[in-house]
């Protein structure tokens, strides 16, 4: 697909080179389309800018490895069992804060004091209110991509991706999304 960045938009074609030269220190392509031009969005979602406070905490190595041994019911034994339990018990503790500054049925984007891996997991901690209800996900997620904002010292901007999220619970969230910006 070739992309065309215009003033109203993102569009993409199939297209076709059909041939190419140079003008002095400009080259240039001239392209034949295959398909109709159509308008493209990058998101897959709608993205609301808001301010929630939320909470975040990394996942350790050993808690991956037990809730993988979780998920296939894998254990020696059930000393083998209670031990994991127990890690997974230790680490639910480690919550930090942090503030979301933009979220979407696939992601957000927060601010925090704690700089992290990209492709690294975390879960965060969502809750908000939705027609007198009240919804609280732990959201396991993949980070994006997490750097220090340069007008902020000491904040770090990290942008996830909702991994293991129910259908139920990216509806709830698109949902809470529209209903705010109505």
């Amino acid at each position: 697909h070739t992309f065309f960045y215009t003033e109203k938009g993102l569009y993409r074609c199939k297209c076709e080179v059909t041939d190419r030269y140079r003008d002095q220190q400009f080259f240039y392509v001239i392209l034949k389309f295959i398909t109709d031009i159509e308008k493209f969005q990058r998101r897959e979602y709608y993205r609301m800018n808001c301010t929630m406070n939320t909470y975040v905490r990394q996942i350790s190595k050993e808690e991956e490895i037990c809730l993988a041994k979780l998920r296939k019911k894998n254990f020696s034994n059930d000393e083998d069992y209670w031990k994991c339990m127990a890690k997974l018990d230790a680490s639910v503790k480690n919550w930090k804060e942090a503030t979301i500054i933009d979220i979407s049925g696939g992601g957000a984007r927060l601010n925090s004091g704690t700089q992290y891996e990209k492709g690294e997991q975390i879960y965060m901690k969502l809750s908000f209110m939705r027609k007198g209800l009240r919804y609280e996900y732990e959201l396991l997620s993949k980070v994006i991509v997490s750097m220090p904002l340069e007008q902020k010292s000491g904040v770090i901007e990290t942008r996830i991706e909702f991994q293991t999220i129910t259908n139920r619970e990216r509806e709830n969230i698109i949902q809470f999304i529209f209903e705010e910006e109505r």
